[in-house]
């Protein structure tokens, strides 16, 4: 199991529990996202060495997505010999620290019980937009929607999730009421990243 040091010099700049807009990502931290399923862990700097159980340690997991500015898309920083992405970091809870047995390419991993942020996001909408009332235009809803989670997660995330669900029919929406940009941005993304 991957747990990777938020102070440490393997990452591209220091990582704490929350939202933060364009910021550096390392390969491995790249890497590591894919394995794990959308999803990185880190820890804070243990002062002490006695022997601390798991839930006491300040373990927390970020998931990464494009850059909302379109210049940062696509965009890799350069630092000697070591380059970095510019992307957004989304923070994700961990409910539970037992660990899950699963498989990558062949290789035996361990993962905590948290649940993969773009489902957690998708979850989140659903249930924001059915205490909605009926009597609202599609345009509205959409509006009600960014304006709720935007504080909390990035714009094209929650685009990406909108899409989903109306394209697998949970949300009774045009898919063309939201941007062809958007559309663009959204269908241009590596997969792997967005799974």
């Amino acid at each position: 199991m991957w747990i990777l040091d938020s102070h440490g010099s393997a990452i591209g700049s220091t990582r704490h529990a929350k939202t933060i807009k364009n910021v550096k990502v390392s390969p491995i931290e790249k890497f590591l996202h894919r394995m794990y399923g959308g999803r990185v862990y880190y820890i804070n700097k243990v002062k002490s060495r006695i022997s601390i159980p798991l839930d006491a340690l300040d373990i927390f997991a970020l998931n990464f997505s494009p850059a909302t500015k379109k210049r940062y898309r696509n965009w890799r920083f350069q630092d000697g010999f070591t380059h970095y992405d510019i992307m957004n970091q989304n923070t994700t809870e961990i409910p539970s620290f037992d660990l899950l047995c699963s498989e990558f390419n062949g290789v035996k991993i361990a993962r905590f019980y948290d649940k993969n942020f773009n489902n957690l996001v998708k979850q989140e909408i659903l249930e924001f937009s059915k205490n909605l009332p009926y009597c609202i235009t599609e345009k509205l809803l959409i509006k009600r929607i960014i304006r709720q989670f935007k504080k909390r997660y990035d714009e094209l995330v929650i685009y990406r999730a909108l899409l989903y669900l109306i394209d697998k029919g949970f949300l009774n929406i045009h898919s063309n009421l939201i941007g062809n940009s958007i559309k663009r941005c959204y269908f241009n993304f590596r997969g792997d990243y967005y799974k």
